[in-house]
């Protein structure tokens, strides 16, 4: 992979998934998902999962949707321990007077927790939770990033005629 992105890991959040499902990169997906390991939290798969009802109005397509989400992401539940990063997070953000969502403070618990990168569309909603420990990337330049991986793979391996 390009050495643009060194990660292996990610945490994507509800943005993130959404770009990633999207009519753009969702031809792309699996093949993202052989080579990098997807984690998200229990809740921004909830807020995913309440999106795509709200646009389909259909249970059986948010059911197959998280049959393969089950299958192909690590689903991060909010356990205790999560619940207790999370909470010296925003304890500490409302000491500092900064505005913050609650979805966001529980991916930054998660990713700190497993030093991995956040996925996001919006990068800089996760700047102010640099000072624990996270990262963020934008997910379209990983998509973008891959494509290329994939071009020069695929023209490494023509055969000559």
């Amino acid at each position: 992979m390009s050495s643009k992105i060194p990660y292996k890991e990610f945490l994507a959040d509800t943005a993130a998934l959404l770009y990633l499902y999207s009519l753009q990169s969702r031809d792309l997906l699996v093949l993202i998902l052989s080579k990098f390991k997807i984690h998200v939290s229990a809740i921004s798969l909830a807020e995913f999962f309440s999106f795509i009802y709200y646009k389909q109005h259909e249970y059986d397509i948010v059911s197959r949707f998280y049959g393969f989400t089950s299958k192909t992401h690590i689903i991060e539940p909010i356990d205790a321990p999560t619940a207790l990063r999370a909470s010296m997070i925003i304890n500490d953000l409302i000491k500092h007077g900064q505005v913050f969502d609650l979805v966001d403070v529980f991916n930054v618990a998660v990713a700190s927790a497993k030093n991995i990168p956040i996925l996001s569309i919006d990068t800089e909603r996760y700047q102010q939770y640099s000072k624990y420990g996270v990262t963020s990337l934008d997910v379209r330049d990983l998509v973008s990033d891959f494509e290329v991986y994939l071009e020069k793979a695929g023209s490494e391996n023509h055969f000559p005629s």
